[in-house]
């Protein structure tokens, strides 16, 4: 049986982190094969890459997470994009009118507001390919879809009419639905992780 795995490299990321591991101390090759429970599957791994907004650091970090997918021998890399967003001054005016300031807070309000509409970003396009892959891609009869986003419920639908859809979890960052639409689920466990560590980089 033809198996890929669909990854949403954003999820997949924070949930390791939620669960309390580092994204970069995790040997992927072994944690999808154990997910998937064959030798070297195909991955496919959707994600943005961070622009010149975000520091060097962490543009580099992102760089050393990359480098350790790609020792995966069937593993692809799909990129979305990031989208700065703002609140809009109306917005803004219109939350401080809605909350009664008096004179002396509005200035203190409206410095608040500006300091959270200067870095917010928004990953774009990411669950569009995801879905559209599911749905057209032909190669496989089972898919391993690695995300918690309800948004993919509907390509999931039409998908698993002809291919069996597994969505593989994680509990803190699961939606309901797109586990309900799927043909089977699997739980990625801290146990599961935890035997997936890369011991060598750990240390």
């Amino acid at each position: 049986m033809e198996t890929i795995i669909f990854v949403d490299g954003s999820n997949l990321y924070h949930s390791i982190q939620e669960t309390g591991f580092k994204p970069n101390y995790i040997n992927y090759h072994k944690l999808f094969e154990k997910i998937s429970n064959e030798t070297n599957p195909t991955v496919r791994f959707y994600i943005t890459a961070l622009t010149k907004s975000f520091s060097e650091k962490e543009r580099a970090s992102q760089q050393s997470f990359f480098s350790i997918l790609k020792k995966n021998p069937n593993l692809s890399i799909h990129f979305g994009k990031l989208q700065k967003t703002r609140i809009s001054n109306h917005q803004k005016k219109q939350v401080i009118n809605s909350l009664g300031f008096c004179k002396k807070c509005i200035y203190k309000a409206k410095t608040l507001l500006d300091s959270f509409s200067t870095a917010n970003f928004k990953e774009k396009g990411v669950d569009v390919r995801i879905a559209v892959d599911l749905v057209t891609l032909k190669n496989f009869e089972r898919a391993i879809l690695i995300s918690g986003d309800t948004d993919l419920v509907p390509a999931v639908e039409i998908a698993s009419k002809n291919k069996r859809i597994i969505n593989a979890y994680f509990d803190l960052t699961s939606g309901k639905q797109l586990r309900d639409v799927c043909t089977g689920t699997f739980r990625i466990t801290r146990e599961l992780l935890k035997n997936c560590l890369n011991y060598r980089t750990h240390r």
